[in-house]
């Protein structure tokens, strides 16, 4: 009996040892950069092609991170980033491998979508909805693995639970992609009405603020009280109003109640430097409520907090000149 229990011990043993080698293997192999190709079908039977990379890191010590980008928006099959791409997108992440399955953890906060070569008739606020949705159900759904990975003969492989695994091949740095494409990406001018004189914002700044807007504009579809917090300041003058970031939550939640059908998205940005931290942002603000569409001159002043792009007042024309004729 002794020696019958000490081999089911041993096999024990003998198993997870198994396992933990295996599980060791896949989270040095999974090192690297890999590269898949993907059609998204929409219902009115349009394709758009996208290629994905994933770039996965690790110290060895559980700190395990990726970065994944998106060349999408392109209606060629098999085409370049460089050349056929409307827009390309990047966001980080963590990743772990349990039981032979891996599980990926989007940072919402880190997503970045800028346009490409290809950006002729693409918004890029549209691209960043639409990728923040995306990535923003993947993240509710980050405790459903990626099953059954395998990684052999420079190919990763994973089950999704579709007809075929889902297949990605090793690769090189995407670099030389990216590279060519940021660097139309950051003329932001096919997005702006030209202004006066020269404002003066970096490129480079006024990018990042195109989607910092992009996330005002798309604050009510998701998590309203996460958006707030990231986008605004601890104080604000709104409209009109000098208010803590808490108060704009409730107002902001109180307003979203009353309307059952909400839509908003922000047109013709214009940039003028305030200060060497502080940048206004002029546009339309394009509303439309419940099939009701209505244009809103309006503005935004950026404050860089920490290194962050913070909203530090908001309002709009309109707002304005009521006001200005109470005083």
């Amino acid at each position: 009996m002794g020696n019958k229990h000490l081999l089911l011990i041993c096999i024990a043993l003998g198993l997870l040892c198994i396992c933990s080698c295996k599980k060791s293997e896949l989270a040095t192999d999974i090192r690297g950069t890999w590269k898949t190709d993907m059609v998204v079908t929409y219902d009115d039977g349009s394709k758009e092609y996208r290629t994905v990379y994933d770039a996965f890191a690790s110290d060895g010590k559980d700190n395990n991170s990726f970065t994944e980008y998106v060349f999408g928006g392109s209606s060629i099959e098999n085409a370049s980033p460089e050349s056929s791409y409307a827009f390309f997108s990047k966001i980080k992440g963590r990743w772990k491998i349990d039981d032979g399955d891996l599980y990926k953890e989007y940072d919402l906060s880190s997503l970045e979508v800028e346009l490409g070569s290809a950006y002729q008739g693409y918004d890029k606020g549209a691209a960043y909805k639409a990728m923040f949705h995306h990535y923003k159900q993947l993240a509710e759904n980050s405790k459903t693995p990626l099953k059954d990975l395998q990684i052999a003969n420079m190919e990763l492989s994973y089950d999704e639970g579709n007809i075929e695994r889902t297949v990605f091949k090793k690769t090189n740095s995407i670099e030389q992609y990216i590279k060519p494409v940021a660097a139309k990406a950051h003329d932001t001018s096919v997005n702006e009405a030209p202004s006066a004189a020269p404002s003066g914002v970096p490129s480079s700044v006024k990018a990042i603020l195109t989607s910092r807007i992009a996330e005002w504009d798309n604050k009510y579809e998701y998590d309203l009280e996460s958006s707030v917090s990231s986008l605004y300041a601890q104080t604000v003058r709104f409209y009109g109003k000098t208010y803590s970031r808490e108060d704009i939550q409730y107002s902001l939640m109180s307003l979203i109640e009353k309307i059952d059908d909400f839509e908003q998205d922000s047109r013709d940005i214009r940039f003028t430097q305030i200060d060497p931290v502080t940048v206004r942002c002029d546009f339309t603000k394009v509303t439309r409520t419940n099939s009701v569409v209505k244009n809103y001159p309006s503005y935004l002043y950026f404050q860089n907090i920490n290194g962050v792009w913070l909203i530090t007042q908001e309002s709009d024309a309109v707002t304005d000149h009521n006001l200005s004729k109470k005083r």
